[in-house]
C-alpha cells in the first residue's frame, strides 16, 4: 500500500516535519510493507519556509532583524537562484510574543521588512508567505522598512501599528522600489475590513478584547479609505487583503504584490497532485479542523485534488470542531483526534509527536482489517 503523508503544522506543539515523521512511524508500527511519502506541507502561513527547504532547496540567507516589539532578533529566508522565499512569521509571527506579550494594537511587520528589502537586493522575484502574524499593522511597519513615510496631520513622521493606523494623513512614497517581482501566498480569503476581515476574524488571538476590536477595526478601515484615495484601489475588493493583520492588503498598496493561493501555489511547486494519483491513501493533519478548514487551507486544496482522483483522505487533528456535513463537504473521509489520551495541558506539547502516532498506528490496524 502505497501511502502519501501530506500534513500542517500542529502549531505550538510539532512542526509539519514533525507531524510527518510521527504519522509514518504509526503506520509502519501496524503495517511495516507500507510504502510512505512524505510531504510536509504549509498553506503560506507559518511552517511554509520549511516546506519549501524540503522539497525545493535553496540556501538560507540569516539576519539580524525585529520580532513584532521590536526586540532583536535573528531570523532567515531562502534564496534558490533568482528566486528568494519569505516567511512572515520568521520575524513577525505570533510564536514569537508570549501569551501576556500578544497586543495587535502595539506589534509590528519592520522586522520582517528588514528581511524583505534584504531579500530584494538580488532577487528577480520574491515569493512572500503569510499567515501567523502577531500583528495588525496593514504592512505598514513592512512598508517602513522599504522606505515608505508615514505623517500625521501635523505633518509629522511615525511608523503606524494597529492603535495609530487612524493617525495617518498622507503616505509618501520612497524615490525608488525594489525592482524583484513580489509574489504574496495568503492561506486566508479574508477581505480587509469588516465582519470577516482582519480585525474581527484574528484579532482575538492576537490579544484584543471587544474594545480593542472596535478601535482596531476603525484604524483598518482609515487606512483602506487612505488606500482608496491614494490608489484608487478599494482592498476590499481584493480577496485575501485581509490576510496576516492586513499584511496581504498593505503589500498590494504599497508593492503591487500579486496575491495567490498559499495551498494551490505550493501544492504546484510540490508536485502533489502527481503524488495524490499515484497513492493508495492519504493521511494529512493539522491542530484544528473547523468551519475555517474548507477556505483555502491545506486540507481543502488536498481533498480538492483527492475527488479528482477518488482517493480517500483521513485528517489528524488536536482540535476538531466540524460537523460530518461539514466533513462530507469539505470532501474528508475521516478525521480524528489525538486528544483523547491528554490529561493535562503539558501533555498536548511534549507528548503530540507520540499522540500523532499511536493514532495513526490505530487508523492502519483498522485499515488492515478492512482490506
Amino acid at each position: 500500500m502505497k501511502i502519501l503523508i501530506i500534513p500542517d503544522s500542529f502549531k505550538g506543539s510539532a512542526s509539519n516535519v514533525v507531524v510527518a515523521e510521527s504519522i509514518e512511524k504509526g503506520i509502519l508500527q501496524s503495517l511495516p510493507s507500507a510504502q510512505c511519502v512524505k510531504i510536509p506541507f504549509a498553506d503560506g502561513g507559518e511552517g511554509s519556509l520549511e516546506a519549501i527547504e524540503t522539497a525545493l532547496g535553496g540556501s538560507r540567507v540569516t539576519l539580524q532583524t525585529l520580532d513584532p516589539l521590536g526586540r532583536s532578533i535573528e531570523a532567515f529566508y531562502l534564496r534558490k537562484q533568482e528566486v528568494s522565499y519569505l516567511e512572515l512569521a520568521q520575524a513577525s509571527g505570533l510564536q514569537l510574543v508570549s501569551d501576556d506579550e500578544k497586543n495587535a494594537g502595539k506589534t509590528t511587520t519592520r522586522g520582517s521588512g528588514i528581511l524583505l528589502k534584504h531579500a530584494c537586493q538580488e532577487a528577480g522575484e520574491v515569493i512572500f508567505c503569510i499567515g501567523g502574524s502577531a500583528t495588525n499593522d496593514a504592512a505598514c511597519g513592512i512598508a517602513a522598512a522599504m522606505g515608505y513615510q508615514f505623517l500625521d496631520a501635523q505633518g509629522k513622521s511615525f511608523m503606524p501599528v494597529g492603535d495609530t493606523l487612524s493617525n495617518i494623513d498622507k503616505i509618501i512614497s520612497p524615490d525608488v522600489l525594489p525592482k524583484a517581482r513580489l509574489k504574496v501566498l495568503c492561506d486566508v480569503n479574508n477581505p480587509l475590513t469588516g465582519a470577516y476581515g482582519a480585525t474581527y476574524v484574528y484579532g482575538k488571538q492576537k490579544g484584543a478584547n471587544q474594545d480593542d476590536l472596535r478601535r482596531l477595526e476603525a484604524g483598518m478601515e482609515h487606512f483602506r479609505n487612505k488606500i482608496i484615495q491614494w490608489k484608487n484601489v478599494d482592498l476590499n475588493s481584493i480577496a485575501g487583503a485581509g490576510a496576516a493583520g492586513g499584511v496581504g492588503g498593505g503589500l498590494v498598496a504599497f508593492f503591487d504584490a500579486a496575491l495567490v493561493s498559499g495551498t494551490q501555489y505550493l501544492m504546484d511547486q510540490l508536485e502533489v497532485e502527481k503524488q495524490v494519483q499515484d497513492c493508495d491513501l492519504i493521511f494529512t493533519g493539522e491542530g484544528k479542523i473547523d468551519s475555517q478548514t474548507g477556505q483555502g487551507k491545506l486540507i481543502s486544496g488536498l481533498t480538492a485534488l483527492a475527488r479528482k482522483h477518488a482517493k480517500p483522505v483521513i485528517v489528524l487533528c488536536g482540535v476538531r470542531d466540524i460537523s460530518m456535513e461539514e466533513m462530507d463537504g469539505i470532501g474528508l473521509t475521516a478525521a480524528f483526534t489525538i486528544l483523547a489520551q491528554i490529561e493535562s495541558e503539558v501533555d498536548i506539547f511534549e507528548k503530540t509527536p507520540l499522540l500523532i502516532q499511536q493514532t495513526a498506528a490505530q487508523i492502519m490496524r483498522v485499515v488492515q482489517a478492512g482490506l
